[in-house]
């Protein structure tokens, strides 16, 4: 998405999209010329050059700073997968590790009433721990040794790196670009990055890092086995094919 002085101005591929995409790229490379003073050019072929520009400073910036790698980084903290984690967040319940309040930085619901109930995600985003009409989730019946034998300690932190991943992988960059005027020097704390567009100031941000609940775990894991299942339907409905580029 693409903001221009706070206000929504291009969503692509997203909600909202147009039904021509050269006009609505136009009318982008309109308002950014009008910006960054170059002279607009659109071409039906092309992508429009100022568009083009500033795709590049991203591009540029992107590969400059750390912040995908970060991102990365944070993400492998997911070691076991949700088909791993389900199981300790179901122990987890069975053995009351969630009680009290909320669990220091973790943001675990607190559960009541009957342990062996598991919440499931109800909606979209949010999680349900009163609807003790619905069955647990049942995981896979493999279960390996290492995460039945994990030491309580263990789980809850392992729990906390899955959550962390899940933040990371459902979280958004931010690239604020401001142009520099041609007789504005850049400052000593100013990030600049230099581009067909001319030279810009940047800033990189991460938004909605907000920690997800651990009552969220059964919703990933449901949405992990759907895929699976629509997976092992398509096949069978197509049949075996082999992969082509």
């Amino acid at each position: 998405k693409i903001y221009i002085d706070g206000e929504l101005s291009f969503t692509g591929g997203l909600g909202g999209r147009q039904d021509s995409n050269h006009a609505s790229l136009d009318e982008l490379d309109s308002k950014l010329a009008a910006i960054l003073q170059v002279a607009p050019h659109s071409s039906p072929e092309t992508l429009p050059p100022t568009v083009s520009g500033v795709i590049h400073a991203v591009h540029s910036i992107l590969g400059e700073e750390p912040v995908l790698q970060n991102l990365q980084t944070a993400q492998k903290m997911d070691v076991y997968d949700v088909e791993g984690i389900i199981h300790l967040f179901n122990r987890a319940v069975q053995e009351r590790m969630f009680d009290g309040d909320d669990v220091t930085d973790l943001r675990f619901v607190a559960l009541k009433g009957s342990p062996s109930v598991v919440p499931v995600a109800s909606g979209h985003g949010e999680a349900s721990l009163q609807d003790k009409d619905k069955p647990p989730i049942a995981p896979p019946a493999h279960i390996h040794p290492s995460l039945q034998n994990m030491p309580r300690g263990e789980v809850l932190r392992t729990l906390q790196c899955f959550l962390s991943a899940a933040t990371a992988k459902d979280c958004s960059v931010m690239i604020a670009l401001r142009p520099l005027a041609a007789s504005e020097v850049p400052g000593p704390s100013m990030t600049v990055v230099r581009s067909p567009v001319g030279l810009l100031e940047y800033r990189v941000g991460v938004v909605d890092l907000d920690s997800r609940p651990a009552s969220l775990i059964p919703h990933y894991f449901k949405i992990d086995q759907d895929i699976v299942s629509a997976y092992k339907k398509y096949l069978g409905d197509q049949g075996p094919k082999q992969c082509k580029e």
